[in-house]
């Protein structure tokens, strides 16, 4: 439950920098979904598994690497990590952004992938912040992500439309830097950071049901938006016939829709105590929208609605 309690000043500090720190980065990574397989088809060797595989890989990656540097943080401080995590994802976003065959693409993603320093922040937000204040302070970075996914939808077609899939990568680049600014002036060493978690302690949440229903939800959920972006862009440019350029034309309007209908969402879940039930509801409309998706056809209208 979130708390009415204010944050203290080095909360309020330290919540503010990690969220624009969450959300610069993911703005970076949210924009080359729609854009990546309709531009890729454009480099050397470009086949849609190649292309399906540079779209997916830097979850591969990231999913291998997660756990093993957040256990690394426990023992020579979170900030380093987070660097380090920021530089190899800067150079990932080079590499793509430079690439001119589908497996430089490849390499490029999954090195973004090993910057995997989602855990590592979400440690360092529990560590700079009292116990009653973390539900908020997650809150906090959760709509910071949200805002981002929004804003990365748009940009990255309209970056692409001026300057192709290299500049959205340069983009994404300069948006890592951007992050390592953040990490260095903005963000502060915590009194006491209390990680390492025993190996003891790590058993029992490999084992937890609750957390492996939780994951495979976040897993399914995942798996579905990746492999909408692996289709929908293609059937826009192709089967509707709508220009790779205008194609933020289609994600903007649905966004701002969808924004419109998460507040009374969350209202009803947070007022009425029924977040389960607010979660059927969403998981209904997501089922909906690709019974729609699967029945109406490639039509604009169509998609639209779905």
């Amino acid at each position: 439950m979130i708390t009415s309690t204010p944050f203290t000043s080095q909360e309020r500090s330290s919540v503010a920098g990690l969220a624009l720190l969450y959300s610069s980065r993911m703005t970076g990574l949210f924009m080359v979904l729609p854009i990546l397989v309709v531009y890729g088809q454009d480099l050397i060797g470009a086949t849609p598994v190649l292309l399906g595989l540079a779209l997916g890989i830097y979850g591969l990656t990231q999913s291998l690497l997660q756990i093993p540097l957040g256990l690394l943080s426990d023992h020579i401080g979170r900030k380093p990590v987070m660097l380090a995590g920021l530089v190899v994802f800067a150079m990932g976003s080079l590499v793509a952004a430079f690439a001119e065959s589908a497996m430089t693409l490849i390499i490029g993603r999954a090195l973004q992938g090993a910057g995997a320093i989602a855990g590592v922040v979400m440690a360092l937000l529990a560590d700079s912040t009292r116990p009653d204040q973390r539900t908020k302070a997650m809150a906090i970075v959760g709509i910071s992500i949200g805002a981002s996914f929004a804003l990365a939808l748009i940009l990255g077609p309209l970056l692409a439309s001026w300057g192709g899939m290299k500049t959205v990568f340069l983009s994404t680049a300069g948006l890592a830097v951007l992050g390592i600014l953040i990490v260095i002036l903005r963000l502060p060493f915590p009194a006491m950071e209390q990680g390492a978690a025993t190996d003891t302690d790590a058993s029992k949440w490999h084992l937890n049901p609750d957390l492996w229903r939780l994951n495979s939800g976040v897993f399914a959920l995942h798996f579905v938006l990746t492999a909408l972006f692996l289709i929908v862009p293609i059937t826009l440019l192709r089967d509707v016939g709508l220009a790779r350029e205008s194609h933020w034309t289609l994600y903007a309007p649905v966004l701002l829709l969808s924004i419109v209908g998460l507040v009374p969402l969350m209202r009803f879940a947070e007022r009425g105590k029924r977040p389960k039930s607010a979660l059927a509801i969403a998981l209904l409309a997501l089922l909906l929208s690709l019974f729609i998706f699967l029945v109406q056809g490639a039509q604009y209208l169509h998609l639209f609605i779905g």
